[in-house]
């Protein structure tokens, strides 16, 4: 009788079953092959196993009739995220390269293309020439945290691109203090504002929308939401 088994390169093994043919075995092996705990964390990895097809005598001797090798790619799985998923964005400030085809830089025989997450500054750099893996070059993607840089970046653009008055508030104070210092020292000038008519006087107002204004001194940790019509009646 005869019989398929399945071997990783770290000598793992095991009988395929229910299968006649190699073809059959290969396409098992394959989803084995991708499904297995690989440790796989921030970087794309290929591994590769091997399909016997093993006879076996009357009295327990193998032989080995034919062999055929398979070839996983396996992606690690996007790291978390502050919000709900990833929001991969190519700023030529931030990443560099021609300001049409910003965080692309040749490598090898391929490029090398960098993006970083809106919300929490993660990067994430695609390879489609690595020889990490081999000799060959191959496609990988690896994750890689965040810095001060990346961080920043994606502060500033949730503080600058908050849909509403409610949202800037939230922005200013959970992600403030990540920003530049450029930013802190010029940037909170160019504050959104969300409908309704700009007041005669804005010193010490930093943003409004139809009903209300934020307003305050110091830093926006000072600061504070109040109604149109108190600001006009001095009650505040």
């Amino acid at each position: 009788m005869s019989y398929f088994k399945y071997q990783e390169e770290s000598g793992h093994s095991e009988t395929i079953p229910n299968v006649q043919t190699m073809v059959e075995a290969r396409e098992v092996a394959k989803e084995w092959l991708k499904d297995g705990d690989w440790g796989v964390e921030r970087k794309t990895l290929y591994a590769e196993a091997t399909v016997f097809e093993i006879e076996e005598d009357e009295d327990g001797e193998e032989t080995t009739l034919d062999q055929a090798n398979v070839h996983g790619r396996i992606d690690p799985d996007e790291p978390d995220c502050r919000e709900d998923e990833h929001d991969w964005q190519s700023p030529h400030e931030l990443l560099g390269g021609m300001e049409e085809n910003p965080g692309v830089w040749g490598h090898g025989g391929g490029v090398t293309i960098t993006e970083v997450c809106a919300h929490c500054g993660m990067y994430r750099v695609t390879d489609t020439w690595d020889q990490s893996q081999g000799p060959e070059p191959v496609e990988t993607i690896e994750y890689r945290d965040a810095d001060d840089t990346s961080l920043a970046w994606s502060a500033e653009r949730a503080i600058l691109k908050a849909p509403s008055l409610d949202s800037l508030v939230e922005a200013l104070s959970e992600r403030f203090d990540s920003t530049s210092e450029r930013f802190q020292e010029r940037g909170l000038v160019d504050l959104p504002n969300y409908g309704g008519d700009e007041p005669e006087d804005t010193q010490g107002i930093w943003s409004w929308d139809e009903t209300r204004l934020l307003i305050g001194e110091g830093g926006p940790d000072e600061w504070e939401v109040v109604t149109r019509e108190d600001w006009v009646n001095g009650e505040i």
